[in-house]
C-alpha cells in the first residue's frame, strides 16, 4: 500500500482537507508530521487550542503521529510516495523540506492558503510550484482560470474545501447574527482600511439587525499568533456596543460548521470562513475593504459599507435563495458538498502520474 505523509503547520489550514483522511486510509497508509503552530511545543495564545480538535477527530486515523521538535531527525522520509502540506506560501521551512523531499524522489502536494486577492494568489502559485511543492490543489475554477499560466497550469488541480462537505449534516439553528471580523479598530490591530469599530457597527446597522431578528450578535475574532492581548481586544469590542446589547465574543471555536449553521445571517470580512455560510444558503454580506476581496469579486453580497445597504441585501438574499452560480464557480464540489471525493480523486491522479513518469 502506498504511503502518504501529511505535514500540518496550522490547524486552520489543515482542517480544510483533513476530512479526506478517514476515506483516504482505505487506499493509503497515512502518517502526519506536526510543525510550527501544530507542534506540541508551540504555546497557543487563544481561548481554545484547536490542536485538541485534531487530536480528537483525526489522530487515530494516522499510523504514526510525529512532532517536528521531537521526531524530525529520526524520520525516514524516503519511504513515502507523496507528501501533502497544508499551505502554498513560499516560506523558508517549506523550501527546506521540499529540497529534502526532492532529493529522495518524493512528490509534494500543496494546498491553497486561503481567500486572497487574485494577484496575490497568482503570485503564491508561481512561487510555490517547483519551490515548495510539485502540485497545488486550489478551491475552485477561478484560481485555475485566472491565477495560472500556460507553464504551471497542469500542476494546479481543483480540490474544493473538503471540510465544508460536513455542512450538509447540520440543520439551520437561527440562534445568532454572526459577525466574522478580520481586524479590529485598536491602533495596534489595524490590518485593512475597514476595521471593526464604531463606524463598522453604525454603517452595517448591526443594532438594527438585532432589533429586526431579536438574536444575539456573535462576534468571531481572528486569532493572530503575534497578538497575545485577547482580553484587551474583547474589552475594546465590548466598549463599542450599548451596555444592554446582547453580544458574545469568540476567538477560537470547536466547531465552525455549527457556529455558521446556527446563524440567521452573517456579516463578514471577505473570508474563507464566509464560504461556509454561502454554501449553506445563509444570507451572507461581505464588506469591501475589510479583507482580501479574492474570489468574492463577483459575489452578490460583496458590499460597500453604508447605512441600509447590509440590511437590504440580506433581505434580498432571503428572497433569492442559495447562490448556486457563485458556489459552482468558486468551490469545486461545493454545490453538492462533494469536495472530499474530488480531493481524493486528485490525489490518486497525481500519485498515478508520478508512477507513469
Amino acid at each position: 500500500m502506498k504511503k502518504i505523509l501529511f505535514i500540518l503547520s496550522k490547524y486552520k489550514l489543515g482542517e480544510r482537507f483533513l476530512p479526506v483522511v478517514p476515506k483516504l486510509i482505505n487506499n493509503y497508509q497515512c502518517d502526519v508530521l506536526k510543525i510550527q503552530r501544530m507542534d506540541e511545543c508551540f504555546k497557543w495564545n487563544g481561548d481554545f487550542d484547536p490542536r485538541l480538535i485534531f487530536s480528537k477527530l483525526y489522530e487515530s486515523y494516522f499510523n504514526n503521529v510525529y512532532n517536528y521538535s521531537l521526531d524530525f531527525k529520526h524520520m525516514d522520509f524516503s519511504r513515502y510516495d507523496a507528501v501533502i502540506i497544508d499551505d502554498c506560501v513560499n516560506k523558508s521551512y517549506w523550501k527546506n523540506l521540499y529540497y529534502m523531499f526532492k532529493r529522495k524522489g518524493v512528490i509534494v502536494i500543496g494546498n491553497e492558503h486561503g481567500n486572497g486577492d487574485m494577484g496575490r494568489i497568482k503570485n503564491y502559485i508561481s512561487k510555490a510550484i517547483g519551490s515548495i511543492c510539485d502540485y497545488l490543489l486550489v478551491f475552485g475554477k477561478k484560481e485555475l482560470e485566472q491565477c495560472t499560466t500556460s507553464k504551471n497550469k497542469k500542476y494546479v488541480r481543483l480540490g474544493g474545501i473538503p471540510a465544508n462537505d460536513k455542512l450538509k449534516e447540520y440543520s439551520k439553528g437561527n440562534s445568532h447574527i454572526l459577525v466574522i471580523v478580520n481586524s479590529i479598530g485598536r491602533k495596534d490591530n489595524n490590518v485593512f482600511p475597514i476595521n471593526f469599530d464604531n463606524d463598522f457597527i453604525r454603517e452595517t446597522d448591526l443594532m438594527k439587525l438585532q432589533s429586526i431578528y431579536s438574536k444575539k450578535i456573535l462576534i468571531k475574532l481572528k486569532n493572530r499568533v503575534k497578538r497575545d492581548d485577547y482580553e484587551g481586544d474583547c474589552e475594546y469590542v465590548k466598549s463599542l456596543f450599548p451596555h444592554n446589547a446582547n453580544i458574545e465574543i469568540m476567538l477560537d471555536t470547536y466547531d465552525d460548521n455549527k457556529m455558521i449553521c446556527d446563524s440567521i445571517c452573517v456579516v463578514s470580512a471577505p473570508s474563507t470562513l464566509a464560504f461556509k455560510s454561502i454554501q449553506k444558503g445563509i444570507p451572507t454580506v461581505c464588506i469591501k475593504g475589510s479583507g482580501q476581496t479574492g474570489s468574492f469579486y463577483d459575489y452578490f453580497g460583496l458590499l460597500d459599507m453604508y447605512k441600509d445597504n447590509v440590511v437590504n441585501n440580506i433581505f434580498e438574499q432571503f428572497e433569492r435563495g442559495r447562490d448556486l452560480e457563485f458556489i459552482n464557480g468558486t468551490l469545486e464540489g461545493g454545490v453538492d458538498f462533494n469536495s472530499v471525493n474530488i480531493y481524493i480523486d486528485r490525489i490518486g491522479e497525481i500519485v498515478g502520474e508520478k508512477e507513469r513518469s
